[in-house]
């Protein structure tokens, strides 16, 4: 990760946004940070370098996790040794710095000029208008920054990115390659975000995010049989609210008929 004396960089990102780093190096890029590898408590390994990073950008050690690469699938595991003093290492440029996300809430995320991914939302009946659309003349359309897209960089986080971009968390989504809707994106589907080209990478050809009902079920749930504690010749039937929830009701108790 290191340059031989010389400062380690790396990037703070948040569950659904980049975060401004307490200590940026760059005017135009708040989100990246270095450190002298010599500042790390020995033995050097993720879980001593997430501490101290966690320290001087006051985070909580237990609410992050640290990745080699923006790319990078999977965290690096705490007890993993690393070579900070190799010019070759992790994080050791800029362009290739290490990742540290965390669940914190954090307030006005940085946006920054990279490559975007673009998505049309529709609703049962059409296409919806956004709280934050891309372009004005056409209200449905978003776009987010790919980099803004959590790590492990799989289409479940970039669902869970775009309902907090739209304020629509409790909403349940499904995205699409396109908007013709033939192909139907698995959450654990790997997003290849830093290829050339990968699905809506154009704003001509959009993902489509389509918001799924939640309807309520007509059907009990409840499944065993209890035994009444009392017996009686009174006429009763099973009822169903709009809810969907069963009752037993009393024919003795209800008005008569007129």
């Amino acid at each position: 990760m290191g340059l031989s004396g010389k400062p380690d960089r790396s990037r703070k990102v948040k569950q659904h946004h980049l975060v401004t780093s307490f200590n940026p190096i760059y005017s135009n890029d708040l989100v990246i940070s270095r450190i002298l590898p010599k500042s790390l408590t020995p033995p050097h390994t993720a879980l001593s370098l997430k501490r101290y990073l966690c320290k001087i950008e006051g985070l909580a050690e237990p609410n992050t996790s640290l990745f080699e690469l923006l790319s990078s699938d999977v965290a690096i595991a705490g007890s993993t040794r690393l070579k900070l003093q190799d010019h070759l290492g992790i994080g050791a440029t800029s362009s290739e710095p290490m990742v540290l996300v965390t669940n914190k809430l954090i307030e006005n995320p940085d946006s920054h000029e990279m490559c975007y991914i673009y998505y049309h939302v529709y609703g049962e009946e059409g296409k919806v208008n956004l709280r934050a659309p891309f372009d004005k003349r056409d209200i449905s359309l978003g776009c987010i920054d790919t980099l803004s897209i959590t790590p492990p960089r799989t289409v479940a986080s970039l669902k869970s990115r775009i309902v907090n971009v739209e304020g629509t968390s409790n909403q349940e989504i499904q995205l699409f390659e396109d908007t013709n809707g033939e192909v139907l994106m698995n959450d654990a589907d790997h997003l290849p975000l830093f290829s050339e080209t990968f699905s809506g990478c154009l704003e001509a050809d959009p993902l489509a995010v389509v918001y799924v009902s939640k309807t309520p079920s007509s059907r009990s749930t409840m499944t065993k049989a209890i035994r009444a504690k009392y017996d009686c010749n009174v006429t009763t039937y099973m009822a169903v609210n709009s809810c969907g929830r069963e009752a037993l009701v009393m024919a003795a108790n209800l008005p008569p008929i007129q």
